[in-house]
């Protein structure tokens, strides 16, 4: 596979308002905080071209969990009974969602020592038997309306192994279906060079309605090199344009993650680098930079997702450690990035294990899951 190197340049980078770190009790009703249903941790959502809100959900805490789906159609008050995604009891360790053509459930899964798939049946009422990907580790999905769906890891290159490998050993490596599903590729790898994965960093990545796709993940370039690239193909993964996103030379993963952002004029990106967050409109032209107050020194990581008025919400954590949790803090902004008056602090609202997870519904409403 071959990968093309090229320059895009960054023509928006922000790093987020202060948030005081006391607890804010907010009047304004854009940003709502809830629990997953049924008690159910690392949830995943996705709303589909109906707006219907989509999530999966593990249930119990421990590594050996079943992992759950429900829906909500608009103007329902509740979500739907569950239903259990994997047909083998307490094997999975957690679940992602996408939601694709005809607006079909997609569901990628983490086992004990490797990956498997599922998608919901034609009628809507069960998923298929759970299979196994050609892929050393579990990843996460993504899927558009045109049957095309990818799912995307990191992994050593000897998965029975593992993580036996140092990190400049891993590499970043997909599958691809392009027929919702039904059948995929052999793994294929991204990147070529020797920069290795930082694997307890998550992989992001967006697909858009014209088939692109956008990769974002950490390096681990002789164990120290913990910079962020961009992939994007828009050849179904022959060739990746390959971007550099930021420099950060640390001995340490800091466990960040990418997610990615669809606005009116291209994505956006956003991840972590040097403890701080940050966001890119992808795209040509010079580098526009937006000040904004200092941040809080000690943000462990982040989400940022669009509504369907432009308005941007930033959910960061603050001081968060795993299996003691930590604080849970937002900033609403407006479609320029203006912060908004909206906005919150919940001193030692995160749970240690679980994951923000946070989405927009069709009336502009932000909900932020799992906080306590």
């Amino acid at each position: 596979m071959k990968v093309k190197a090229i320059t895009i340049a960054i023509l928006m980078v922000v790093s987020t308002t202060i948030v005081q770190s006391q607890e804010v009790t907010t009047k304004a009703l854009k940003v709502v905080t809830t629990q997953a249903p049924n008690g159910g941790m690392w949830p995943q959502v996705a709303v589909d071209s109906k707006d219907v809100v989509h999530m999966v959900y593990r249930i119990p805490r421990s590594k050996n969990a079943d992992v759950y789906y429900v829906r909500q159609k608009p103007g329902e008050k509740a979500f739907s009974e569950p239903i259990r995604v994997n047909s083998i009891p307490r094997s999975i360790a957690w679940g992602k969602l996408a939601i694709g053509k005809d607006d079909r459930v997609h569901v990628s899964m983490g086992t004990a020592g490797y990956g498997v798939y599922t998608r919901m049946n034609d009628s809507g009422t069960v998923f298929e038997e759970e299979r196994p990907m050609d892929l050393a580790v579990a990843g996460r999905i993504y899927a558009d309306q045109k049957g095309n769906v990818y799912i995307v890891c990191i992994a050593p290159p000897d998965p029975s192994r593992n993580f036996k490998f140092e990190e400049s050993e891993w590499a970043l490596y997909f599958v691809h279906s392009r027929d919702n599903g039904k059948t995929f590729s052999k793994a294929r790898r991204v990147t070529q060079k020797e920069l290795g994965a930082c694997n307890c960093c998550m992989v992001g990545g967006f697909l858009d309605q014209e088939g692109t796709l956008y990769i974002g993940y950490r390096a681990a370039e002789k164990n120290v090199h913990r910079d962020s690239y961009l992939f994007i193909s828009t050849d179904f993964g022959e060739t990746f344009q390959e971007i550099l996103l930021s420099n950060w030379r640390l001995n340490a993963c800091p466990n960040g993650d990418y997610q990615f952002m669809q606005r009116d004029g291209g994505p956006f990106v956003f991840w972590k680098n040097r403890y701080q967050n940050y966001v890119a409109k992808i795209g040509m032209g010079e580098p526009k930079h937006v000040t904004v107050p200092k941040e809080l020194k000690n943000r462990k990581d982040g989400i940022l997702i669009s509504n369907t008025k432009g308005e941007v919400l930033h959910v960061f954590r603050e001081g968060w450690t795993r299996g003691k949790g930590g604080s849970v803090g937002w900033q609403l902004y407006d479609e320029n990035f203006k912060p908004l008056k909206e906005k919150g602090f919940i001193k030692d609202g995160s749970l240690g294990e679980d994951h923000l997870t946070a989405y927009a519904l069709p009336d502009e409403t932000f909900v932020v899951l799992n906080v306590k």
